[in-house]
């Protein structure tokens, strides 16, 4: 009997090494099959047809968790999956194109009415915050515009890149800047005259600031090798006072109020300074590396790990690689990784937002799991791109 369960537990172990061992490719494969299948295939239902369902949770009274017709992570994953095509076998890309071609279908409900390259975070002309008991039915009063966020990141998803709209879509992103049309009453005294890109992007709406937003337009902005100029520059050293002031770790909410959490937000730094040399904020890549390691050191959720990881990765530093047992493992949704969140206070000017910006019970998180696959592949290929 004793020697039946040594072999059984030495069966066992055997089993569990060889899943952690499974090669990288073999990862990639499955993460990329498993994210085409999450993919809607026909239009009808609560989303279009090419996006990625996603889901809102309302963390006050009641508690809900409803479908959330949306783009956003339909073109972060896009952005994804096109940012390391490159690291990819013949089968994967075949794969990853797909992805990518069937997600344009659904572009076009979220685009600027008249044409231009603007997208908004809902369909155009249907109501924001759907099955919501009040926000959906409010949408005709509150004033929308579409958005930089989600615009730069559809843009970058893009199977076919043009220069000319690239170009177009960073004008239009500039001509609603802070000061444009009113100062930023929404963000510290000290910044509210600094002429940094809007979150928003239409002449009604407030003047509001997100540092991760910041770096995904300038992301694009480099990465298309368009010119920068007043408005990048400020940006620039926008991002650069709030790391020397290092309010992007004690003022999260305030200063990134659509993303919030320290690990999102080191995340989205390090994919900006990993890329680019941008001189004014070189100066900050060490710091940016300790504060990864000191977050990494006190970090429980598994996919916090994993961007955390790709983090350091992208800093050319080499941490312990994961230990990838299971997919499931990190890539289930855990209401715990908020990557998206939707705050009441975040257009409000102050002191409004200071009181309501921290009240929990008013706050929407958003999930989506094939979001969550697409940044543990992106980690995969990260470690492997320097082994």
């Amino acid at each position: 009997m004793r020697l039946f369960s040594a072999l059984l537990i030495f069966v066992c172990c055997q089993g569990s090494f060889a899943q952690t061992l499974q090669p990288d490719s073999t990862i990639i494969t499955r993460l990329l099959r498993d994210i085409k299948e999450e993919q809607v295939t026909a239009g009808g239902g609560e989303f279009y047809a090419g996006s990625f369902p996603t889901r809102r949770h309302f963390a006050g009274f009641p508690p809900n968790n409803r479908p959330d017709n949306s783009i956003f992570f339909t073109g972060l994953i896009s952005f994804t999956l096109q940012s390391v095509t490159n690291s990819f076998s013949a089968p994967q890309l075949q794969l990853a194109l797909q992805v990518l071609q069937n997600a344009e279908q659904a572009y076009t409900y979220f685009q600027n009415k008249d044409g231009k390259p603007l997208y908004f975070f809902w369909p155009r002309g249907k109501p924001i915050m759907p099955h919501t008991l009040l926000a959906q039915h409010l949408t005709s009063h509150i004033s929308t515009a579409e958005d930089a966020d989600d615009t730069v990141l559809i843009l970058m998803g893009l199977l076919n890149q043009n220069d000319s709209i690239n170009r177009l879509a960073k004008n239009l992103i500039d001509s609603f800047a802070n000061t444009r049309f009113r100062n930023n009453k929404s963000t510290f005294k000290k910044y509210s005259g600094v002429p940094a890109y809007n979150t928003y992007l239409g002449k009604k709406m407030h003047s509001d600031f997100d540092l991760c937003v910041h770096t995904n337009v300038l992301y694009f902005a480099l990465a298309n090798n368009i010119p920068l100029n007043r408005y990048d520059s400020a940006t620039i050293h926008l991002a650069s006072s709030m790391l020397s002031n290092q309010e992007h770790l004690r003022q999260g909410a305030y200063i990134a109020p659509y993303y919030v959490r320290r690990p999102v937000i080191l995340y989205h730094l390090a994919r900006l300074m990993g890329r680019f040399d941008i001189p004014a904020l070189n100066n900050y890549k060490p710091q940016l590396v300790a504060q990864l390691y000191n977050e990494l050191a006190l970090c429980k959720i598994p996919m916090d790990k994993v961007i955390l990881h790709t983090s350091l990765l992208r800093l050319g530093q080499k941490p312990a690689p994961l230990v990838i047992n299971s997919i499931e493992t990190f890539t289930r949704q855990d209401d715990r990784f908020i990557f998206y969140q939707a705050r009441a206070g975040s257009q409000m000017a102050n002191p409004f937002k200071q009181v309501f910006l921290n009240c929990n019970r008013l706050n929407y998180y958003f999930y989506c799991t094939a979001y969550n696959k697409a940044l543990l592949l992106e980690y995969v290929v990260e470690r492997n791109r320097t082994r």
